[in-house]
């Protein structure tokens, strides 16, 4: 507050309460301005106090201050879950303050606020929703409550359940850990899926809705639930992010027990899927952790894109019905890990790169089987062990021949051949 007064007037201010502090700032020019200093209040109910100020101790000026409270708003759940059949949700608000509410985004026309009464207590609020029926994936929109005209946090939000899945689906994730509301919480839905296809930017989030897919306490009931999946179109990303976090969304579930790295597919990530027929790498793809796909019986084909430069230890151990497991003449591997390629089945035909680390292969072909081996290096390496040599037959490139002959471990295959 400002004020002018005679350069002779003196002023003064005093409070009446702890939380508030006054003075009297005077610039020399006969200006004066009365400076009030509130600390935060830290409860939800406003509390008041009295500014005094005196002018030459014989005139008071006497002002009250109000300071509101801490607006506590609280409901029932963070998320509320409806199914694809609609109907009605009503959310359940408890506030100190007057409140309105909105849906966000403002666009959304499948929710719809059909009433907002007084519950029984103080202070209650009683919202009800009109939730439309869902034809497609999983969709999420939030309630935005205002105080006072003042837009609270959002939330809580509302997940409506996808409708049922054929069963061939496909899903665009523009962002990373969009699965968890596309797909949904419906377990029994998401196993109805027998050929998925994604793509667009997947996380740990995303992989940990996946497993559902995979997961099944006897393998007899895995076995019922067959799955092709094409990632393809994809681009892994790191951590377990989502873009929900402006609906005041938080997953039902925990993300998934492995840090996720750009490019990777981590340890364990499809282990034990007895029911995975069928997948499709991302062409960005770059690290294939230990034991990603170990177990996968029913596995029958996969090919390793170019731009994988690690497969770690035990990656496609056990994975009985592999036949082909394809890596190009032009593959960037680097590494394989130790008895990678334990499938326990035998192998058509296999091409090892000479990108591949020569001092990373002591136990990399530990328990592999090939019909027709294919190596690149134009000097055979000193490896301890090399793939099953009964049955196979050794192609090597064009001129070495006598070197792999003559060369440990090598030279006990019964069939070499050269090729360009």
């Amino acid at each position: 507050m400002k004020f002018i007064t005679n350069e002779e007037t003196q002023l003064s201010a005093t409070t009446d309460v702890e939380w508030m502090y006054a003075f009297v700032n005077d610039d020399g020019n006969g200006e004066k301005r009365l400076i009030i200093m509130l600390t935060d209040n830290e409860e939800t109910t406003g509390r008041e106090g009295t500014v005094r100020m005196q002018a030459s101790g014989k005139h008071d000026i006497v002002i009250k201050i109000r300071q509101a409270g801490i607006v506590q708003i609280t409901t029932e759940k963070n998320a509320y879950i409806q199914t694809s059949d609609g109907g009605e949700i009503v959310v359940k608000v408890e506030t100190n303050d007057p409140l309105t509410v909105e849906l966000i985004p403002e666009q959304v026309s499948w929710a719809k606020i059909t009433q907002m009464v007084q519950g029984e207590k103080p202070g209650e609020q009683l919202i009800t929703l009109s939730i439309a029926e869902n034809n497609g994936l999983g969709r999420i929109t939030a309630l935005r409550m205002k105080v006072n005209g003042e837009a609270q946090q959002p939330g809580p939000s509302i997940v409506q359940e996808a409708a049922l899945f054929a069963e061939t689906v496909t899903v665009e994730t523009p962002q990373a850990g969009m699965l968890p509301v596309l797909l949904g919480n419906d377990v029994n839905n998401i196993r109805g899926i027998r050929h998925l296809t994604l793509s667009g930017k997947l996380n740990g989030l995303d992989f940990r809705v996946l497993k559902q897919l995979f997961t099944f306490p006897r393998a007899s009931e895995a076995a019922k639930h067959p799955v092709t999946l094409d990632l393809s179109g994809c681009e892994i990303v790191g951590g377990n992010g989502h873009p929900f976090e402006s609906y005041g969304w938080i997953p039902t579930f925990s993300s998934f027990e492995h840090t996720f790295l750009s490019g990777q597919m981590p340890n364990e990530l499809f282990s034990w899927a007895t029911n995975l027929q069928g997948i499709v790498l991302p062409e960005g793809l770059q690290y294939i952790e230990d034991s990603a796909f170990r177990g996968c019986a029913a596995l029958t084909s996969i090919t390793i894109p170019d731009g994988v430069e690690e497969i770690g230890s035990y990656a496609f151990r056990d994975c009985t019905g592999l036949k082909e497991f394809k890596l190009s003449p032009n593959s960037r591997l680097t590494t394989l890990g130790d008895q990678a390629l334990d499938t326990g089945s035998l192998l058509d035909e296999l091409y090892v790169p000479r990108t591949l680390s020569l001092h990373k292969l002591s136990k990399a072909f530990l328990g592999c089987k090939v019909s027709s081996l294919h190596v690149r290096w134009p000097e055979p390496p000193e490896v301890n062990i090399v793939p099953r040599r009964e049955g196979c037959t050794l192609f090597v490139p064009e001129g070495t021949l006598e070197l792999y002959k003559h060369t440990h471990n090598w030279s006990a295959f019964q069939d070499i051949v050269e090729e360009k």
